[in-house]
């Protein structure tokens, strides 16, 4: 975060809304990832709004450390074509 100022125009691109423009205190990773948070989740919900199909499925998976996750995505179709969204991923019990 030491080039935050120099973020500027990709904070606009994103959209990021009503982001700090210059770098003020010792948590401003945080701030940074919350707005960027939102604006994926803004486009997840405009694109599930508009889509034509949408299939939402819940997977377990076990990783070669005995680590157990849980995964829930969505597939969409939209303008024919198939798109992958990850919309949670969670370390089960």
């Amino acid at each position: 975060m030491t080039n935050y100022e120099n973020m500027n125009k990709l904070l606009q691109f994103l959209g990021a809304p009503n982001y700090p423009k210059t770098h003020w205190f010792g948590n401003i990773s945080w701030e940074m990832a919350t707005y960027m948070h939102e604006v994926v989740v803004n486009k997840i919900r405009n694109l599930v709004q508009s889509v034509q199909f949408i299939s939402l499925s819940c997977d377990e998976v076990t990783t070669c450390e005995q680590q157990s996750w849980v995964l829930i995505h969505a597939y969409v179709v939209g303008g024919w074509q198939i798109i992958l969204l990850l919309l949670s991923l969670q370390q089960s019990g």
